[in-house]
């Protein structure tokens, strides 16, 4: 199992155009507050009208990567950063397996693991867990009817095919310890 990543401003590298536009703080986040390089939204980082939309410090332009989809992908998962602040991209990989494995609807997966990534007291406002969630798991059917993946899917769980599955759900990020 691999995914595309995702890229933030913890990433291992920050965009040029945030080095060039000096907007890093210490927290590496521009001004302090989000933690995006890329966004539907959050305007007040793409007003700079001495730079293209390209180049604002947030900005809407996607960066647009193609993967060949091959005989071994089971589903594809697209979630928004709350998810990815909570869990990896493996540990969410691991937890859809799991549940599609369980029996579980794709809805009903998707959220089971918004509500894992939930922080236990949302009563703030802020931090890890308390932003949006969004997340969608779309099956990759290789012709195959809805059932007929499922099962396909369970029996490369059950018998280790690709990445082993864990028996139980990750821990996300803020219930570790």
């Amino acid at each position: 199992m691999w995914s595309f990543g995702t890229f933030t401003f913890t990433g291992p590298r920050p965009p040029p155009r945030s080095e060039r536009d000096c907007f890093l703080c210490p927290q590496q986040l521009p001004n302090g507050n989000l933690a995006l390089a890329r966004a539907l939204g959050d305007f007040e980082y793409q007003k700079n009208a001495n730079v293209s939309a390209e180049d604002q410090v947030i900005t809407a332009n996607p960066e647009v990567i193609e993967h060949k989809i091959t005989e071994e992908d089971e589903f594809l998962i697209i979630a928004c950063d709350g998810i990815w602040d909570c869990l990896t991209s493996q540990q969410c990989v691991d937890a859809v397996r799991l549940l599609i494995s369980e029996g579980k609807e794709l809805s009903e997966v998707a959220e089971i693991i918004c509500e894992l990534c939930l922080a236990p007291d949302t009563e703030s406002g802020a931090g890890i867990g308390c932003d949006n969630m969004t997340m969608l798991v779309v099956a990759i059917l290789h012709g195959r009817t809805k059932d007929d993946w499922r099962e396909w899917v369970t029996q490369r769980v059950k018998n280790r095919v690709g990445h082993p599955t864990p028996e139980t759900l990750p821990q996300s990020i803020h219930r570790a310890g």
